[in-house]
């Protein structure tokens, strides 16, 4: 319909090339090539993890699920729980320090990453090793 609405050839070609790279930009093939140079570092695996001249382990909140009634209140969402999940892992791997961070808007309150630490602790069952950042 916009082919046909739009008058002139210019602005034809100029709305199907544009529709046509929105389409491209949407397909994840597509998606994975453009982020591929965006990720130089694989993930750590097996054997490497040893091998990494990391010093300590550091999360970045992501997520959150506010007012989850089976958790009692706030918690992590699903991105930011594969972090802490890959986060304990290397942790019990390597045995280096795990430290969290994540703040919250004004209106949110626990910070994220008092939310992340709680997760960690209490459902992974694996120590943090300083002050949760983010706090206000």
């Amino acid at each position: 319909m916009g082919l046909l609405l739009v008058r002139g050839v210019l602005g034809r070609v100029f709305l199907f090339v544009g529709i046509t790279l929105l389409l491209l930009m949407s397909l994840p093939q597509v998606a994975a090539t453009l982020v591929w140079d965006l990720e130089p570092y694989p993930a750590l695996r097996g054997d490497s993890v040893q091998e990494a001249p990391a010093q300590a382990i550091l999360v970045l909140g992501g997520d959150r699920y506010s007012w989850a009634p089976e958790y009692g209140g706030d918690t992590v969402g699903g991105m930011t729980l594969t972090r802490l999940r890959y986060a304990a892992r290397l942790q019990r791997a390597t045995g280096l320090p795990l430290y969290v961070t994540g703040g919250s808007p004004p209106h949110e309150d626990p910070p994220l990453g008092r939310l992340m630490a709680k997760v960690l602790e209490e459902e992974l069952g694996v120590p943090l090793s300083g002050r949760v950042t983010g706090e206000t």
